[in-house]
């Protein structure tokens, strides 16, 4: 991949190398090219912009801490993406942990439509997301959006397998309750 530093053309594995050897240049210019794939990452976990630039901002600092580990054998994009959820994931622990978890016995069964969802642009979906509580939003991100496991996700969040199970189950009642009242609302126009 190239990028465009003073009408020179830079590749990717030169821009990572500064990045490496501490160079401001190259880390703002690695900033510029990926800080809106940063916020498309974040803003799936995040309930605010500003809550999503906090997340951002802090990925990238562990991208410039961790750059060493980073191994060029593989695609960069993929290892920027994982660093990017585990910042949102950190970000969750430490802001968040103190939030009662649903459990699965207290959960009703839902139909969820995904035919309505097609109804909905991509930003109107994410904002019905954005609306969950943290928890809900987390658990349904790493499911539904990340592709995680419930035993993963209970890892990486410290919950119980049901408590993963229930609190997807409420994410997904809640966006159904709220694209429902959406689309009436809509066909009411």
């Amino acid at each position: 991949m190239l990028f465009k530093k003073n009408n020179k053309a830079l590749n990717l594995k030169e821009l990572i190398e500064g990045c490496r050897k501490g160079s401001s240049s190259s880390q703002k210019l690695l900033f510029d090219t990926y800080s809106s794939k940063a916020m498309r990452i974040c803003s799936k976990y995040a309930s605010s912009d500003m809550e999503t630039e906090e997340i951002v901002m802090d990925g990238f600092l562990k991208v410039f801490k961790n750059i060493e580990k980073y191994n060029d054998q593989y695609e960069f994009g993929g290892w920027f993406h994982r660093v990017m959820v585990n910042s949102a994931i950190d970000y969750f622990r430490k802001n968040h942990s103190k939030i009662e978890f649903a459990d699965i016995e207290n959960i009703e069964n839902i139909d969820f439509n995904p035919n309505q969802l097609d109804l909905l642009s991509v930003e109107e979906i994410l904002e019905f997301v954005r609306k969950l509580s943290p928890v809900y939003r987390a658990v349904f991100s790493l499911s539904v959006i990340e592709g995680y496991e419930n035993t993963e996700i209970a890892a990486l969040l410290g919950l119980t397998e049901s408590g993963v199970r229930g609190n997807l189950s409420k994410a997904k009642s809640r966006l159904q309750g709220w694209i429902n009242e959406y689309i009436n609302r809509q066909e009411l126009k």
